[in-house]
């Protein structure tokens, strides 16, 4: 079950809320073997974001998978969710940050699972 939470520095739409997540959930299978179905998505808009002491209009996407992938696949996730979020947020690429932690294991259904 991949996680995403994507935080953005400026107040989206409940429309651009559902585009955002759709396209997320459709750029998730970039990664072999996972699906829009099993994904988890969070969307945390008006954030106030700062970076050299300015506030400015960020993004920042924090990726968790079970497993890891090839460099290519992350790459290629990651050049899909820029476009995305530059299409539906307006925030420049040069703007956008992103983290994929490859988890080896995580709880759920009440216990923990490798």
């Amino acid at each position: 079950m991949p996680y995403i939470s994507v935080n953005v520095g400026k107040t989206l739409s409940d429309e651009d809320k559902i585009k955002l997540m759709e396209v997320i959930a459709s750029d998730i299978s970039i990664l072999p073997g996972e699906t829009a179905k099993n994904t988890m998505i969070n969307i945390i808009d008006g954030c106030n974001m700062y970076i050299n002491r300015e506030q400015k209009n960020l993004a920042f996407v924090d990726i968790r998978v079970l497993g890891s992938f090839a460099l290519e696949a992350k790459d290629e996730l990651v050049v899909a969710l820029t476009k995305d979020i530059t299409d539906v947020c307006n925030i420049p690429t040069e703007s956008q940050y992103f983290n994929i932690a490859e988890m080896d294991g995580w709880g759920s259904r009440g216990h923990f699972h490798k």
